[in-house]
């Protein structure tokens, strides 16, 4: 690869790993349920940037892979949201 070429893989990759960090952060300081949908968005994002700066055309099986995914997580946080709902104790009340 050219001196260019190393550049850019090099900027990849830190901007990678920096991505990385903020998700995990973000996974720390916010619950499972309310980052995910927010990191599934990325498909859009990368859809309209390589149809606009690659000419990618955006055809059925992406829309299709992209329903699959956003039904998937739709239905994994209801799941976990109903499950945590379960597993908290009830708090009784005071009789006096």
């Amino acid at each position: 690869p050219s001196w260019y070429e190393w550049a850019l893989l090099i900027v990849i990759g830190v901007m990678s790993t920096v991505a990385q960090l903020f998700m995990n952060r973000a996974l720390i300081v916010a619950e499972t349920g309310a980052v995910l949908p927010i990191d599934f968005l990325r498909l859009v994002f990368v859809s309209i940037l390589g149809a606009v700066l690659f000419a990618q055309p955006i055809d059925e099986y992406m829309w299709l892979g992209g329903g699959i995914i956003l039904c998937s997580v739709v239905y994994i946080a209801q799941r976990e949201s109903k499950d945590a709902g379960e597993a908290r104790p009830r708090q009784e009340e005071d009789a006096s």
